[in-house]
């Protein structure tokens, strides 16, 4: 049998073990920023840091979007194409039911309170993983708890004429688990 041995660096700026337990991270299309979902208790938290020569700065937890425990332990992250807006899943005080899809902004370098997407992705049930194409015209996620049998479908939404998110439509190939 062959053997294979890693090893891993540590990534300069990226806090050492103990201070967060990092569970899913996104770099920006430009690689100059980064956002790690951790772990707290049974929620999660967001975390943002900014490259700067070559290492990684903690710029620290993004405010707006932690508040009122809304974030599962996992939470998925999508950077558009300009690094300026995100989209994730959350279960704010105006969500339809289970977790919905959310976008905040950077203005100014702070990030804006969650927008809820609305009802043309959002329903009852968990909307999880979304993902923005890179001209933004497009929305790709997953819908769990449709039915009973434990099909995670995949969904997508176009934009409208005037920016809007349409109503989703199913992609044709969906995964059972």
């Amino acid at each position: 049998k062959a053997q294979i041995e890693l090893s891993f660096e540590p990534i300069p700026g990226i806090p050492e073990p103990g201070k967060y337990h990092f569970l899913v991270v996104t770099v920006s299309p430009q690689g100059d920023r980064m956002i790690a979902t951790t772990a707290e208790g049974l929620g999660g938290s967001l975390v943002e840091f900014e490259r700067i020569s070559g290492a990684w700065k903690e710029i620290g937890p993004l405010i707006f979007v932690n508040s009122n425990k809304a974030l599962q332990a996992r939470v998925r992250v999508s950077f558009d194409a300009s690094g300026n807006t995100i989209y994730f899943e959350g279960h704010y005080p105006d969500s339809y039911g289970g977790a919905d899809i959310y976008s905040s902004t950077r203005v100014n370098g702070m990030w804006q309170s969650p927008v809820n997407l609305g009802p043309g992705i959002n329903d009852g049930h968990s909307q999880l993983s979304p993902w923005i194409s890179a001209d933004g015209e497009r929305l790709f996620f997953a819908i769990e708890g449709e039915n009973p049998s434990g099909e995670i479908k995949i969904y997508y939404s176009e934009r409208d004429a005037s920016g809007n998110w349409k109503a989703r439509k199913p992609c044709y190939s969906n995964l059972k688990f």
